[in-house]
């Protein structure tokens, strides 16, 4: 455990408007209610989980556990939410971008931490999806050249991890998403 530092992770959901523009909305309303499902099993205990907008959702973890612990977890929730849908010769290859923010800061307010989130899965996605990214104030400075103001959001310099760790591996849900 980390005292009283908080864990906050986006996921978005990659591919998701392709899937539903070739595979239909109820094939894509199916995902989502899976990738809750996936999200329920692993955070329930320990987390609050929202969806926050079309395909992004968002788990907010207090006294998050030790870094390999986490890490393996977001190891694991990536793995989970990938899987190829659809039929053979129009499957759409779905994957799960996730940012991640550890703060001691508790009192941050959600519009502040959501900006950090988005930014550690711009991150995420930039490095080919289906993947996690820790932010700091570092990859802000990386990606958009400086910070939004002057001073130093509290948040822990690297994260648990200095860089992202990539998954290649695909693992499909338990039953195949059909088109309705």
């Amino acid at each position: 455990m980390r005292g009283n530092s908080i864990a906050c992770i986006f996921i978005d959901i990659d591919n998701y408007l392709l899937l539903c523009n070739n595979q239909g909305i109820a094939c894509g309303r199916e995902l989502l209610k899976r990738t809750g499902v996936a999200l329920r099993a692993m955070f329930y205990r320990s987390g609050f989980i929202s969806r926050i907008h079309r395909d992004e959702f968002a788990v907010f973890i207090e006294r998050p556990p030790d870094e390999e612990t986490l890490n393996e977890q977001l190891r694991i929730l990536c793995k989970a939410l990938c899987c190829d849908v659809g039929d053979e010769d129009d499957a759409v290859a779905i994957s799960a971008s996730l940012g991640v923010i550890i703060s001691s800061d508790s009192s941050l307010r959600y519009d502040v931490l959501s900006g950090y989130g988005l930014t550690a899965v711009h991150n995420a996605k930039r490095l080919g999806g289906s993947t996690y990214s820790y932010y700091s104030p570092d990859l802000e400075k990386e990606l958009f050249g400086s910070l939004p103001s002057s001073e130093t959001p509290p948040i822990s310099k690297n994260g648990f991890a200095s860089e992202a760790e990539t998954q290649n591996s695909k693992i499909c849900f338990a039953a195949p998403i059909s088109k309705k």
